[in-house]
C-alpha cells in the first residue's frame, strides 16, 4: 500500500512539473501574437505610445515581449527622424 501511495505522489509530482511547463509555453504562444511590426507601430501612434510606457514597466520579459519593445521603441526612432526629415 505504501509503494501505491508513494507511486502516486511521484506521478502527481512528475505530472504538476508538466503542467506548469505546459502553461508557460502556452503563455509565450499566447503573448507571441502581440508581437506587432515596426511598420504597424509606425501606423499606430497611439498604440506605440502605450506600449512604450508598458515596456519601460517591465521588469522581466519574455522573448516575444522583447521582439515587442524593440519593434516599438524602432518604431518611435523611426518616426522622429521621419519628423526631423520633413522640417
Amino acid at each position: 500500500m505504501k509503494i501505491f501511495i508513494l507511486s502516486t505522489a511521484i506521478l502527481f509530482i512528475i505530472n504538476g512539473c508538466n503542467n506548469d511547463e505546459q502553461k508557460n509555453i502556452k503563455e509565450e504562444i499566447k503573448q507571441s501574437t502581440s508581437v506587432y511590426t515596426v511598420q504597424y507601430y509606425l501606423e499606430h501612434k497611439d498604440l506605440r505610445r502605450v506600449r512604450i510606457k508598458e515596456c519601460h514597466n517591465l521588469i522581466k520579459m519574455s522573448n516575444f515581449q522583447l521582439k515587442d519593445c524593440n519593434n516599438v521603441e524602432t518604431a518611435e526612432l523611426n518616426s522622429k527622424r521621419n519628423k526631423l526629415i520633413d522640417l
